[in-house]
């Protein structure tokens, strides 16, 4: 009996961990979210230094402001450094792939900086401050526009290689039969499906010499969504839901490791 994995991997596709990190020239806060939860894991708040000098001055005339604001302009550089270090640690420890970014454009911009040699995608907020904006729906807003933008971006680029390599004739299958031939031989390295168009749709695993889903006991034709995910899980190719109308109007497409 293999798990019926389909529903899971639909619910986690609108779930996405995400670092939020909220700065301004005296610090930020740095939470950890998964965009299906009401509420962050855990929030981490950093103080910046020398809050005496975060403040520009406005008259700058003479070389005692000039001085003045210089000092002001490496606080902010400090202060932005500060949260970035923590970001970085964040993310080494917990493995998030994305941090979303709002706050004070030059704190923002700093932040983006430092954090361009990290393994994360850094998505500027639309808005997004400490202190009160507009309160906390424009802020939410942001993110979900942010996260719904990523989401589109990714399924684009999805169903462009998929094209691709459809265009090609290559490094791609198409349909339960050709996909599953596929993971006999080791070479789907993401499966798209669309689990209601699956749905009912059967596959033998006699037909298809070679192929195994782990320890799961299998005898006879089982459902072909449970079978391909297992198969996927099994050899750590990457699962992805789409409608059939981009998988050429089959319920499932792969794209290949090799040709």
């Amino acid at each position: 009996m293999l798990p019926d994995l389909g529903s899971w991997i639909a619910a986690r596709e609108t779930s996405m961990p995400f670092v939020l990190v909220l700065a301004d020239h005296t610090g930020g806060e740095i939470s950890l979210w998964d965009s299906g939860l009401p509420q962050p894991a855990s929030t981490t708040t950093v103080e910046g230094d020398e809050l005496e000098h975060v403040h520009k001055v406005h008259d700058n005339v003479g070389w005692a402001a000039f001085r003045m604001q210089q000092t002001t302009d490496n606080v902010w550089r400090h202060n932005a450094d500060k949260v970035a270090e923590e970001v970085t640690r964040l993310v080494r420890d917990h493995g998030h792939e994305l941090v979303l970014v709002g706050g004070d454009p030059t704190t923002v911009g700093r932040l983006r900086e430092k954090l361009a040699g990290q393994p994360v995608e850094v998505v500027e907020l639309a808005s997004g401050q400490r202190a009160t904006d507009g309160g906390d729906q424009a802020r939410d807003d942001a993110i979900r526009s942010a996260l719904m933008d990523l989401v589109v971006r990714h399924r684009t680029a999805l169903v462009r290689r998929l094209e691709e390599a459809w265009g090609r004739g290559e490094r791609a299958a198409t349909g339960v039969r050709d996909v599953a031939d596929a993971f006999v031989t080791g070479r789907v390295e993401t499966l798209l499906i669309d689990p209601g168009a699956l749905a009912g749709r059967m596959l033998d695993p006699a037909d298809h010499p070679g192929l195994t889903f782990g320890e799961a006991p299998v005898s006879g034709p089982v459902e072909a969504g449970e079978a391909l995910i297992a198969a996927a899980v099994l050899t750590d190719a990457e699962v992805y839901v789409l409608p059939a109308s981009l998988l050429g109007d089959a319920p499932v497409a792969a794209l290949l490791r090799w040709a």
